[in-house]
């Protein structure tokens, strides 16, 4: 089952996650763009990165476009390729200027090993997640000052 989204016109989404904070919500996309070890190449890999910076790109200005928040935006997502799920970020920082930002690639644990990597990139993962609570408080004092 993917997800379709109005800010992503008629691209799927293998989800669309929220992270909810004070009932507030900010979202986050979730695109599974190669499996592990069989299914990877360089081109369904870069198809998927292409796909979440579009849509990224388009749902940023979706929010600039109904609320009085300016560059820089960020906009979050989860990707999943060759085992490992990238917690990434892109951000708006000028007219028609995005960045790409990846907080950290996590492997997916299927051995010993691999759990201690895991749990080596446990902080990089709450980097991340702070800072899409931290989107949100922003968007929230935004909105409480547009209204």
């Amino acid at each position: 089952y993917e997800v379709r989204t109005h800010m992503t016109e008629n691209q799927k989404w293998d989800g669309v996650g929220f992270s909810v904070n004070n009932k507030k919500l900010t979202p986050v996309l979730i695109e599974f763009s190669g499996g592990i070890i069989f299914n990877n190449n360089g081109t369904k890999e870069n198809h998927g990165v292409v796909k979440l910076s579009s849509a990224c790109e388009r749902s940023i200005d979706y929010i600039t476009a109904t609320t009085d928040l300016t560059v820089p935006v960020p906009e979050y997502v989860v990707r999943f390729y060759d085992a490992h799920i990238y917690f990434e970020s892109v951000i708006k920082l000028d007219e028609d200027f995005y960045v790409r930002r990846t907080y950290t690639a996590v492997p997916i644990p299927s051995r010993p090993a691999l759990l201690q990597q895991f749990l080596a990139k446990t902080e990089d993962m709450y980097q991340w997640r702070n800072a899409v609570i931290t989107l949100i408080k922003i968007v929230d004092e935004k909105q409480m000052h547009y209204h």
